[in-house]
């Protein structure tokens, strides 16, 4: 179970433990060889979630919360890297937590991109400052929440959790528009 954590302050310095996050422009690598064995099969069968977000210490504790539930992760810190991610993911990905504000491009633009993609995207916005966007504006583009930080871990992950495994997700298909209103 996850506890009532909230993520960390980003200017607060990580422990050497850390793991390295690239530089702008790469997608984090966060996945191996696929794993013969039957926890391994399991584990490929498992939600998929890609997270964006700029700064490192919500990635890395996104990551480690959403796959201390049963989640297959993959994490970009940019908006272009995200759109490669989902592009090679998609079939596995159930849904995408995106920052609102980023360089280069920002969530709102990178959720356009994704719904080129598939156009019926599974997409959940986080933010500390949304800027010139509107939590309104930002579900009329499609989003299906907008989580405000900082956040309590524990409800983003039973919120992606349930779009994710909800009865209106089958793996790899399209949503039906009807049941995402509902979620």
């Amino acid at each position: 179970m996850i506890s009532q954590a909230r993520i960390p302050n980003p200017q607060v310095p990580l422990d050497d433990d850390t793991p390295v996050v690239h530089s702008a422009g790469e997608p984090r690598p966060t996945e191996s060889e696929p794993d013969p064995t039957p926890q391994g099969r399991r584990a490929s069968l498992a939600p998929g979630v890609l997270v964006v977000d700029d700064e490192p210490a919500i990635l890395t504790v996104m990551e480690a919360a959403l796959r201390n539930e049963g989640f297959q992760v993959w994490s970009a810190d940019n908006g272009c890297g995200a759109v490669e991610l989902y592009c090679m993911h998609c079939p596995q990905i159930s849904v995408v937590l995106l920052d609102v504000q980023m360089p280069g491009i920002d969530g709102p633009r990178t959720l356009r991109a994704l719904q080129k993609v598939r156009p019926n995207v599974c997409c959940c916005f986080m933010t500390g400052n949304p800027g010139h966007y509107s939590e309104a504006e930002l579900l009329l583009l499609g989003a299906c929440r907008v989580f405000r930080k900082p956040f309590a871990i524990s409800e983003v992950v039973q919120t992606l959790s349930k779009l994710a495994k909800g009865p209106f997700w089958s793996s790899g298909s399209d949503w039906d528009e009807s049941s995402r209103k509902g979620a």
